[in-house]
């Protein structure tokens, strides 16, 4: 019980101020997550796969543990 008391008191000395401000101009706009792609003719579609794998990866992406 003593640890948490003083962890209490020193965490109440401590506060940081977050100041968020657009005066400086507007920052970089995000174009999301993604991964390279050879330029189309290297990606490979689910529709792509023949039936055993097309299923298999369907399987793994749905159900539940993969089953």
């Amino acid at each position: 019980m003593w640890p948490l008391w003083w962890a209490a008191l020193c965490v109440q000395g401590v506060r940081a101020v977050y100041e968020l401000s657009d005066r400086g101009g507007l920052g970089r706009e995000f174009d999301g997550i993604g991964a390279v792609s050879g330029g189309g003719a290297t990606s490979r579609l689910l529709v792509n796969y023949p039936e055993p794998y097309r299923s298999q990866i369907l399987d793994y992406l749905f159900k539940v543990n993969g089953e």
